[in-house]
This record gives C-alpha cells, structure tokens and sequence, in this order.
C-alpha cells in the first residue's frame, strides 16, 4: 500500500507549538524558575504518521459449563468432652449437623455475533512505544469531519512517515488480541448460574481496513546539556506527552524541610505514650500547628514558583511575534501588567535556621506538656504496667471469690486446731483430702475458665457437677444462680 486513503491535517502552526512548548515548560511543582530563560528550542518537527484502521464484524460459536449452587446438610460424630469422672476426663462421639455448598453443573452452547471498530495500528516504527500508547490508545478520539481524502497538499513542509509494518502483521501482532477481547467478552456475557467454567469459543471475522495519517508534532527544547521531547496530538494542542521536566533540587528540599515540625511532633507523641501520657487536646493543637505549617509552606512555595514563571511566559508572549500588529504602547503596558509576585511568609526560607528549630521545640513542648504538669512518676516500664493493670481491672464474680479462696486453700495449709474447727462447724462436710472435694475443685477450676470465656453453658454443667458432689456447699449454689443470670 504506497499511500494512505485519507488524513486529519493539522490545525495548528509552529507559532501554537511554540507557545504550547513554553506552557509545558512552567507546568511542573519544582520546575526551575530560569527554565524558560535558558532552556533552548531545537528542534520542532510536523509529522504524519501512519495507522490502519480496522472495523468489522464477527461470529462466535461457544460451549461452556454453567454451575447452580445449593445448600447440603450432613452428620458427622466429633469426639467432645462431656464430664470428668474419678480425676479423668470423659469424652463421648457426638452427631453434629453441618452444611456444604454443592455446585450442580450445567454443559450449555451457544453462539454470538457482534461488531469491532476504530482498532488502531501503527504501521510505522519511528515513535516511541510511550508515544505509541499516548497516541494511539489514549487520544483517537476526533471528529469525523476532520477527515478528509489524502491530498499532497496537506503534507508540505511535513515529515510523511512511510507504512513500513504489513497489513497482516498489524492485524496478528497488534489488532488480533483486540478483537480477541471484545469477542470474549460477548461470548461471557452468556454465562449463567452461579459460577461458569470450561468456557471454549471459535470464531469467524469480517473486518475491513484502511489507511490514514494521523498528525503528531515534536518539539525539541535544551536545558543544561540535556534534551526533552514533547509531543502533541496535531489536531488537538492540548493533548501533550512529554519527559519528566527537570527539577529544582534545592526547591524541593527546602519544601519537604517544612516538614520537620510535624516529624518532631511526632516523635514527641511516641515519648509521651512510652511514659504513660495523654496528650489529648495538646497533642491535637502540635499536629495541626505542625502539619499545616508544613502544608502551608509546601502549597505557597509551589505556587510562587508557578506564578514566577507564568509571569515570565506573560512577559515572553507579550513581546513575541504573535502581537507584532500591537501599537508599542499597548504592548509595553500589557508588559508591565506582568509583575513579580510577594512571596509568601511561608514560603520564606531566610529564616529556616530560627524559624524551623523554634517552630520544632514549640510542637514538642506541646506534645509533652501532660508529662510536664503531671511530672514523671513512674519509669517507662512501670507505666507500661500500670496500663495493663487498668486495661485488666475487672468486676470479681462469685464463681471468682470461690476460685481464689480454694487457691488460697491450697496454697497455705490449716493448722490442726483449724481443722478441727472447721469440721466441728459443718459436720456435713467432706475431710482435706477428700477424693470427691478434689474433683469438685478441678471442677470449679474449669467452671472459672468456661465463664471467663463466657461459655456460660459449660461453666452451668461443670458447677452442676460440683454440686452434685458436694450438695452442701452453699457456694457452688451461689454461683450456680449466678451462671444462669448471664444466660
């Protein structure tokens, strides 16, 4: 194919491109102030490159399994503890009842039908692959009345790129996994129940393709030894893709400086939960002094900057050729409208070496200010401590009385005389050494744990259970009442 069938001429001319060029010079947050002054351009290039363009139609035939799900209920035996006799542990094989999803499944076939257009590609080799996506997949949206037939006359003085990729290797290489996409997403748009799978589809196409050239200008500019490219969509200025613009190291540290309260502030924060304070109010007044502060300073120091060089660009196209028709007087009044901005306070860094310090030990002082009016009372450890002993601090239950009194009991040994007094005091209970009193506090053991897990049914079984060996103990009754006004 030696010529393309149809072409989207350009709508703007290199005086446009200049001054798109210079835009997107004063565009970036920390883009040198003396950009536009040094910064040179090189190079500004008109090309028309060139791109199939496919559209057509497609059938599909297609199978595929389709699942239905439903709800399954079965037994199964899990072995379960049910009581603790004679200091053992009894376990029994107990029918539980559960649920599964089952997936009942489907074979089904089908067909569809659907159409494809506008699939661009390439046929050229010069632009970028970064260029290539920008251009193509992202910004080949015009209006159908920007194309017209091909005629020499819209490419003088243009650089024509010549079609150097073959109509069948644009379609396997590029174009095929398109289609390839739009038709499996029609064919799955069949899909039914509640999951899908085995999904298996061929297809047939009818697709027609042409040629056109596509407008693309390059601009060229020179910074400190370095090169930048911008490339604009040509019939559409203000769709651009460039390099990354260079940047002002020194801005961009003296704007993350501001930051350096709130990092204080930070760390202050750290050493006052570490001695056990709650900064609370003050905490809340440092961050937001501290970080807005910072905000502040980093907004100003990018806005002053933007309207510097906004304003030098007010001032180059002023004086540029595109008011050359400007009496000189209108021109140096429209000049001098151009005036340098005031610089922000927060975007003053002359006083960095007082001001950042200041601001820093001001944050912290607020930050540590409970620590002040309360002084330190406590180590770091012991604070520590003390927040765990008031995160655990608790209501005691009965079944907890109980508890620690058998602990005690058995920590610490009766005096005979004790004894003997206990026993003369309730004739009905069981001797120390009792088997059926040590198996009633196993019991009462794991009646506590069960009702701190607030398992209230099993901590009622296991205190029935004690009951039942020790009737008489007034205790096991209380906290038997006690279980079953939590359930």
């Amino acid at each position: 194919m030696d010529k393309c069938d149809s072409i989207i001429p350009f709508s703007f001319d290199k005086n446009l491109l200049v001054n798109v060029t210079q835009k997107h010079m004063v565009s970036g947050a920390f883009t040198p102030d003396d950009l536009l002054d040094v910064a040179v351009i090189t190079k500004q290039l008109f090309h028309y490159i060139p791109v199939y363009l496919m559209s057509g139609s497609y059938e599909a035939e297609w199978d595929a399994s389709f699942g239905y799900d439903r709800k399954e209920h079965y037994t199964v035996y899990e072995r379960q503890e049910v009581g603790f006799v004679n200091n053992k542990t009894v376990y029994q094989q107990v029918p539980v009842t559960k649920t599964k999803t089952v997936t009942d499944w489907h074979p089904m076939q089908g067909t569809d039908s659907g159409t494809f257009e506008d699939i661009y590609v390439y046929a050229g080799k010069m632009l970028p692959e970064d260029v290539q996506e920008f251009f193509l997949e992202d910004n080949t949206e015009y209006q159908s009345e920007e194309v017209t037939d091909f005629e020499q006359k819209y490419v003088v003085g243009c650089d024509v790129e010549p079609i150097s990729v073959s109509e069948n290797a644009a379609y396997e290489n590029v174009a095929k996994a398109s289609i390839e996409e739009i038709i499996k997403k029609g064919v799955k748009s069949h899909g039914q129940g509640d999951r899908q799978k085995d999904w298996h589809w061929s297809y047939s196409i009818d697709k027609e393709t042409t040629t056109i050239l596509l407008p693309i200008a390059q601009s060229v500019f020179e910074y400190k030894g370095k090169e930048y490219h911008l490339w604009v969509v040509g019939y559409d200025p203000s769709k651009m893709h460039g390099d990354n613009l260079p940047v002002d190291k020194n801005k961009l540290i003296a704007a993350l400086l501001g930051y350096i309260p709130v990092g204080v502030a930070v760390v202050a924060l750290l050493v006052a939960e570490h001695y056990g304070a709650t900064p609370g109010w003050f905490a809340f007044i440092s961050l937001l002094i501290s970080g807005g502060y910072g905000a502040k300073r980093h907004f100003d120091m990018v806005t002053y900057s933007k309207t510097i060089r906004n304003t030098l660009l007010g001032k180059i196209q002023a004086s540029s050729s595109s008011t050359e028709n400007m009496p000189d007087e209108d021109k140096a009044k429209l000049v001098s409208t151009y005036t340098k901005p005031v610089l922000s306070p927060f975007a003053d860094t002359s006083k960095d070496q007082t001001l950042l310090p200041s601001l820093s030990v001001v944050c912290a002082l607020l930050m540590l200010m409970p620590i002040f009016i309360s002084g330190i009372k406590s180590s770091p450890s012991e604070a520590q401590q003390s927040r765990h002993d008031n995160s655990t601090t608790r209501k005691t239950t009965p079944l907890e009385v109980q508890q620690s009194q058998l602990d005690n009991s058995a920590a610490q040994p009766s005096s005979p005389s004790a004894v003997q007094q206990s026993q003369s005091d309730n004739s009905a209970a069981q001797e120390p050494n009792d088997p059926l009193t040590d198996q009633a506090n196993e019991l009462i053991r794991k009646a506590q744990k069960a009702y701190n897990e607030k398992e209230y049914a099993e901590a009622l079984a296991m205190m029935e259970q004690a009951h039942a060996l020790l009737p008489n103990d007034q205790n096991i009754n209380d906290n038997i009442e006690d279980i079953k006004s939590k359930m």
